[in-house]
């Protein structure tokens, strides 16, 4: 069945709301175990990178302003984490020798190979509460619009190793 574009963003909104009503305490296994679905399907993946905002230039520039201030430049390594189809992913490359983007869902991370890519970015699968980096292998860890489903205390750690 072909979707017109309004009733794809209808639909993507639809689900993101379902899932933030399951934010309270109780329903946090819930959440933590709906994102290893909810991001799985090919038709979601699209629909989240059609209707996905961009990241905007001023947030990446007070990005460059946080670096700048504890750090001179080149910066080395970025890592997005949750990274979606890659939007925030992209706009890091400028900035770093190299940048890697993780995401927990397979098809979002192949949405993410399939869009123009700059050289120095590369996607894999993965999660934030275990990240394939060594210790102190990294100069930047962000996350845009994905840390609500993470395990906080198992993330902070891992970035704190990194770092």
């Amino acid at each position: 069945m072909c979707k017109t574009q309004s009733e794809e963003f209808r639909i993507f909104i639809y689900t993101i709301f379902a899932i933030a009503e399951c934010r309270a305490p109780c329903y946090k296994k819930l959440a933590i175990m709906s994102v290893k679905t909810l991001f799985v399907g090919v038709q979601h993946s699209n629909a989240y990178a059609k209707f996905r905002p961009e990241v905007s230039t001023s947030l990446v520039n007070r990005v460059n302003d946080y670096l700048n201030e504890k750090m001179a430049p080149p910066y080395e390594h970025a890592v997005d984490v949750g990274c979606g189809s890659g939007q925030s992913t992209r706009v890091l490359a400028p900035h770093f020798k190299k940048v890697t983007g993780i995401d927990v869902s397979s098809t979002q991370v192949k949405e993410a190979k399939e869009t123009e890519t700059p050289s120095n970015v590369k996607y894999y699968v993965g999660t934030a509460e275990a990240l394939p980096f060594v210790d102190a292998s990294v100069d930047l860890v962000m996350c845009s619009q994905a840390v609500h489903w993470f395990d906080l205390d198992r993330f902070y750690k891992e970035v704190n190793s990194i770092e």
